[in-house]
């Protein structure tokens, strides 16, 4: 039977719906963070995609869940509690709605990946009051605050909040289309309006992160490498314009690499329960100290006609080196985290731009050693001339002169290469980012 607090919220939900200037969007409850805490991704209380809202009595606590719905096919909407910031532990409530109408809920708990009702799924809940119009679907009912199965969380302990909506079949759910954990642990006795936490701070790690290695440091050690001569003549302030480039797109990424591991940490390097998800911050704190150590390396560089020089060299060379072969390798790792909730097709993407790089990398060295060959030819040319017009006196014969002003070995072609590279770069880091931002994993 519906009592009047549950009949008042199912008319303020209507009215939320009806009033709402987006179809597929709704505007936050008033009464969140007057008399009820709520958790919703609303945006300054507006265009919401969904919100979940409690009431806090004696016995038991009123849940209500508001989400948008693609299509009025069979879908479920639920609420997780957990100790932690995961979803491998917590203990769901769940709204469920078939195309015919009927409404259903339920109590289970998450195992890992696994989704388990508990022995009796309906046990501790009550005043189920539901509708749906607009693509939006509302469930409001009552958890008891204490409940005899273990799996069902005791209300009266803080957890982390999470809610997750999918598709259902025959019945059961299947896997969320998208979920949302809350950014610090929930007292459901209290009226605090909490908002999205984890997931949106690692997205927004994992898209600097890229933009650093993907584009910045990317392209800033191709032109180190292989583009030396480009603007040789021109200087900007005291300094080849290569040498500037190469610096500015080498300090622009080591601050995209501090600011997205400062975007993520929480003092502590552990992020899972294996070894390769722990192995994801471990490099990230070394690439950290590498991007760190290099432009320090840098500003003590010595003189050129200094014997430290070669010891500079080789010191700044393995600096950058390794945290150029660690970053891509990192964010492998790093998008293939269950935290970081991205599709598998940002894995295949990512792979993509790496074999397009090492190719990239081949045909320039390939074009970088003729060069070399070309000019040592051209030395030990000279050197032979220089002996044969020596004991020529009677200059007959002079050596071939040879244009040292001439464009390095295959200019035009490592120009239009470096056209190339750049606009990969740019493209697949840009996909790259709207992967990670927008997807969720399968």
């Amino acid at each position: 039977m519906m009592d009047f607090e549950s009949y008042v919220s199912c008319v303020i939900g209507i009215m939320l719906v009806m009033h709402s200037k987006n179809a597929n969007t709704f505007s936050i409850n008033p009464e969140c963070g007057e008399t009820k805490g709520c958790y919703s991704d609303c945006d300054h209380g507006q265009s919401c995609t969904f919100s979940i809202s409690w009431l806090s009595g004696k016995t038991s606590t009123e849940f209500t869940i508001q989400a948008t719905l693609s299509t009025n096919t069979d879908h479920y909407v639920c609420v997780g509690l957990s100790s932690t910031q995961t979803m491998d532990d917590a203990s769901v409530s769940s709204c469920l709605m078939t195309n015919s109408g009927s409404f259903s809920y339920e109590n289970s708990y998450n195992d890992g990946h696994h989704n388990i009702l508990v022995t009796n799924p309906t046990n501790g809940l009550s005043d189920l009051v539901h509708f749906y119009a607009n693509n939006i679907i509302n469930c409001t009912f009552k958890r008891t605050n204490s409940n005899t199965d273990a799996k069902v969380f005791d209300l009266t302990t803080n957890f982390y909040m999470m809610f997750a909506q999918g598709k259902t079949s025959g019945g059961k759910k299947l896997k969320h289309d998208k979920y949302s954990l809350s950014s610090q642990k929930v007292d459901l006795k209290s009226v605090a309006e909490v908002g999205q936490g984890e997931p949106s701070r690692i997205k927004a790690h994992g898209s600097i992160a890229i933009i650093a290695w993907m584009c910045f440091m990317n392209i800033g050690n191709i032109i180190v490498r292989y583009f030396k001569p480009l603007w040789s003549s021109k200087h900007i302030f005291g300094s080849a314009v290569w040498f500037q480039v190469h610096r500015l797109l080498m300090s622009i990424g080591a601050v995209l690499t501090i600011t997205s591991i400062c975007v993520i940490i929480r003092g502590s390097l552990k992020i899972g329960d294996t070894r390769f998800e722990n192995a994801h911050p471990i490099m990230g704190i070394t690439i950290l100290c590498l991007v760190i150590i290099n432009p320090i390396l840098g500003i003590l560089r010595p003189d050129m006609d200094s014997k430290y020089r070669p010891v500079f060299f080789c010191a700044h060379y393995i600096v950058g080196l390794g945290s150029l072969i660690l970053g891509p390798v990192n964010i492998f790792i790093g998008i293939q985290l269950k935290k970081a909730n991205v599709t598998r097709t940002a894995f295949y993407f990512l792979i993509v731009h790496e074999v397009l790089k090492c190719l990239m990398i081949v045909i320039l060295e390939v074009l970088l050693i003729k060069e070399k060959n070309i000019v040592k030819q051209e030395e030990k040319y000279r050197l032979n001339s220089n002996e044969m017009h020596k004991i020529q006196r009677d200059n007959k014969s002079s050596p071939q002169n040879i244009d040292d002003n001439r464009p390095p070995y295959a200019w035009k072609v490592r120009k239009i290469l470096l056209s190339v590279h750049v606009f990969i770069a740019l493209t697949f880091t840009l996909g790259m980012v709207i992967l990670v931002t927008t997807s969720t994993s399968s």
